[in-house]
């Protein structure tokens, strides 16, 4: 028989793995939900330059951003866990995590390139997904 003091240090170190996967599972589905972002990215503008479209802007494609990654919505992944109580999403899970979200992570990313991401969405009027891409016109347009 285990001593009381032996099964509350098994409960910790049981709750601290969970803890860890948890948070390596979120981390795994931030990293892919990036990747998400920047192929829809790629190919959008694969889409304009075979067209030979003169635009300086698009709008993504959202069918693909919007499907769950490992379990987690695509909200989640965009603003945070949805608070029931405040009727808001709370982001502090990146800054607990230590991680950037997964939309300013690729923003960035872009921004070294030229191009600028934006969401557009209003998750507070919709649950619908708007994420606009723009560059600057080329110089000999």
């Amino acid at each position: 028989m285990i001593s009381a003091a032996e099964f509350r240090k098994l409960q910790t170190e049981s709750q601290a793995k969970k803890q860890t996967e948890k948070k390596d599972r979120f981390i795994k589905a931030r990293d892919k939900y990036t990747e998400a972002i920047l192929e829809e990215v790629q190919a959008s503008l694969e889409h304009v330059r075979s067209k030979g479209l003169r635009y300086n802007y698009i709008m993504l494609e959202h069918k693909d951003l919007i499907q769950e990654t490992d379990g987690f919505a695509y909200t989640t992944l965009l603003y945070g866990f949805w608070n029931k109580d405040t009727q808001k999403f709370d982001d502090s899970v990146f800054g607990e995590h230590g991680v950037t979200k997964p939309f300013d992570r690729a923003a960035e990313e872009l921004r070294a390139h030229g191009y600028k991401l934006e969401n557009v969405s209003d998750p507070a009027r919709s649950k619908r997904l708007y994420i606009k891409l723009s560059w600057d016109e080329p110089a000999d347009a």
